[in-house]
């Protein structure tokens, strides 16, 4: 008989000591979400980072935001200098008055936790949470950056993050909870398809993908660009189960 590839019960707890999460306080009611601005390709970063935010800016005015979500690798890859670059990114935004949140890729994670200015919320967890009230309801939207992906555990490709989700989040995943990730694990994708609404987002030299979150009327949209106004709109009444790919 072969030898089974985990045990869910051990693998589980060792989920509750790895996974880490953080309920996370907003500014306001008007949530912006982008993700993966992966900054510094063909190591022209400087102009990659003034586009960013140049995009950025305008966007914030058009939609007037209050909490500002950056999820994701920042740099690209080939880029070496990490931490210097990531603080040269994040000291770029402290001039925005709302509130920037940033919840890094995994393998920028120790140079932006070492990031010092607390005007910007550096999530150092996996796993970030917002708890909403809304019309006698409690929402939780549970953020992280790649679902499914290689934390802590690169020898198992993601299965104990790909479980922690099954055993933890899948009971809090209902009518009224969501799940928003910038990325998945490739090998995971028909788990989470099976309870997905599926929206992308990326940074593409001078355009933004986004998503808007209202958290008064509970709507989300998911924009293609600065320009168009064509979005998805996701109501807790239509979908009982979300999990948004961001």
């Amino acid at each position: 008989m072969s030898k089974p590839l985990f045990n869910l019960k051990s693998t589980a707890s060792v989920l509750q000591r790895n996974v880490t999460r953080r309920n996370i306080t907003l500014n306001g009611t008007n949530i912006l979400m982008i993700g993966k601005p992966q900054i510094g390709k063909s190591r022209e970063f400087e102009q990659n980072l003034q586009t960013f935010n140049e995009c950025l800016a305008s966007l914030i005015e058009k939609t007037n935001p209050t909490d500002v979500f950056i999820m994701g690798n920042i740099l690209d890859s080939q880029i070496t200098e990490k931490e210097k670059y990531i603080t040269i990114f994040l000291d770029s935004l402290l001039s925005y008055t709302c509130k920037i949140h940033v919840i890094s890729g995994d393998e920028e994670r120790l140079p932006i936790c070492s990031y010092t200015n607390t005007q910007i919320d550096i999530i150092k967890e996996h796993v970030g949470i917002l708890t909403i009230n809304q019309e006698s309801k409690v929402f939780k939207l549970y953020i992280t950056d790649c679902a499914g992906n290689a934390y802590n555990v690169s020898e198992d490709s993601g299965l104990r993050f790909t479980l922690f989700l099954q055993e933890h989040l899948n009971r809090a995943i209902g009518q009224f909870s969501f799940l928003i990730s910038s990325y998945v694990e490739p090998s995971f994708i028909d788990f989470y398809n099976r309870v997905a609404s599926v929206g992308t987002f990326n940074f593409h030299e001078n355009k933004i993908e986004y998503l808007l979150f209202d958290t008064k009327s509970f709507e989300i949209s998911i924009h293609s660009d600065l320009d168009t106004a064509e979005y998805t709109e996701i109501k807790p009444e239509t979908k009982k189960e979300k999990c948004l790919l961001i």
